[in-house]
């Protein structure tokens, strides 16, 4: 089906250290390869291929009302990269039709946060 992967893998761990009032977490994502077009007889599927994911972010209380926060996501910055089956094998590697290859970047996040 056009979207879905046939695998997603999603991981996660948090600490906190409540002696310095400091919250850590690590996020990891993968996803399979999915239809992004659905192909016809002579014109196959275009695949969105697997790319892995990693998310970090920090968050320290300062006092009784704040908090500080930063974070990065997509850290591993993997491509994006979408293949079509030119040799009609059904399997998608080096040898296909590579009709696009982006790299979004890392997003990095800052922030201070009142508590009322």
């Amino acid at each position: 089906m056009q979207g879905q992967s046939p695998y997603i893998i999603n991981g996660g761990i948090l600490y906190n250290w409540q002696k310095i009032r400091l919250q850590t977490s690590a996020m990891y994502n993968v996803i399979g390869p999915r239809i992004i077009i659905v192909g016809f007889t002579g014109y196959p599927d275009i695949v969105e291929m697997p790319r892995h994911s990693l998310d970090l972010t920090f968050t320290k209380k300062i006092g009784k009302y704040l908090e500080a926060k930063a974070g990065v996501q997509s850290l591993l910055k993997q491509d994006v990269i979408y293949l079509q089956d030119a040799n009609e094998d059904s399997n998608y590697n080096k040898d296909d039709l590579e009709l696009m290859r982006y790299n979004t970047g890392s997003y990095y996040t800052a922030g201070i946060n009142i508590k009322f």
